[in-house]
């Protein structure tokens, strides 16, 4: 997120801002008590949908395909393709 989305989450109440107290060079944000309530919200029906999804196919299949993206996503880190 930049600055301006920033500034809006603080706004609309989600983030607050502070300084690090070991660097006030640095910015530190965090999530309000509204920002985990509605990040939770948005967990909730993100595992929903992955529920959904993910009905039917059996745990041996499943297992496979997380073990393989797990693996790729090792190999892109240290390829310097992603930040997991």
């Amino acid at each position: 997120a930049d600055g301006d989305d920033e500034d809006k989450e603080v706004e609309q109440g989600y983030l607050k801002k502070g300084v690090d107290p070991e660097d006030r060079r640095r910015l530190r944000l965090s999530l309000t008590a509204t920002g985990r309530k509605v990040h939770r919200q948005v967990e909730d029906m993100i595992n929903l949908v992955e529920a959904d999804l993910l009905a039917g196919i059996p745990a041996d299949d499943l297992s496979t395909f997380f073990t393989t993206m797990s693996l790729l996503e090792s190999r892109a880190g240290r390829l310097g393709g992603c930040d997991p």
